[in-house]
């Protein structure tokens, strides 16, 4: 039995390793961007259990994306009423407090300062959808065989739209890695690492993939994010998750509502 493992193994190991020694990592990068969800907006109910810093708090809510443009979120406690709606932008967030009725507007720096230093909308949308980042040069990345998926792996990836913005965006990515499913070519896990800082890191695992129209979405995530003093652990089920042509942002602050730093 022994023996027909390792042979099967190394059989699997061969036929995956065919198209990347026949067409190279470029290969894998055009199958990963193919197979990516490329809708225009993106709606799902979730689920989600957050351990941050040691407390632990379970929630529900409601996603919705405008693709490059907007993620749009509303909180509830399980079984509860909306406790909070949150609205991140290229530039912006603003988060809505209804149990406190107060409201926050600032910049996304707010954001990485609470979650994570390398945190910004394009990173925070690929996560959600389980793609690849759009702003960040492709052209330096090396691949093997690893665990029977495909890895691939960058070191310093710049970001392209830096020279355009000021510094409310990351230079770079110190070290990057990616594993692809080999027959779906959809991304099963993601890390960055600091090389500075080895307590800095983001690592994130998809599963349980389903089919939104011709696509596949990890209905299960499970983010493990350490980084500017907190530790935060996450992990999200989506349910009724959907692409449709057009959707609706609302987020209008009460005028009762007090502005919080």
């Amino acid at each position: 039995m022994l023996v027909l493992a390792i042979t099967s193994c190394t059989s699997y190991r061969k036929t995956i390793k065919e198209p990347m020694k026949a067409h190279g990592t470029d290969y894998l990068l055009e199958q990963m961007k193919a197979k990516e969800i490329r809708a225009g907006y993106f709606t799902a109910r979730f689920s989600a259990e957050l351990t941050k810093n040691k407390e632990k708090m379970l929630f529900n809510g409601q996603i919705r994306v405008k693709k490059d443009s907007i993620i749009w979120m509303t909180l509830s406690p399980a079984l509860g009423i909306e406790m909070g709606r949150l609205v991140i932008t290229n530039d912006s967030i603003k988060w809505m407090n209804r149990l406190e009725n107060n409201f926050l507007i600032s910049t996304t720096e707010h954001l990485a300062g609470m979650v994570h230093p390398l945190l910004e909308f394009d990173l925070l949308q690929s996560l959600i959808l389980g793609n690849d980042l759009t702003l960040y040069d492709n052209t330096q990345f090396k691949s093997n065989i690893d665990n029977r998926e495909y890895k691939l792996t960058v070191s310093h990836r710049r970001n392209l739209k830096r020279q355009l913005k000021e510094d409310d965006i990351p230079e770079a990515i110190p070290m990057q890695s990616i594993w692809l499913d080999p027959l779906s070519f959809r991304i099963t896990k993601f890390s960055i690492r600091d090389l500075q800082d080895k307590d800095a890191k983001i690592d994130v695992n998809y599963q349980r993939f389903v089919e939104m129209n011709s696509s596949l979405f990890a209905s299960q995530q499970h983010y493990d994010i350490q980084g500017g003093g907190n530790k935060l652990n996450l992990n999200i089920t989506f349910s009724r998750t959907d692409t449709p042509e057009t959707s609706s942002f609302p987020f209008t602050i009460p005028e009762k509502y007090v502005s919080i730093k």
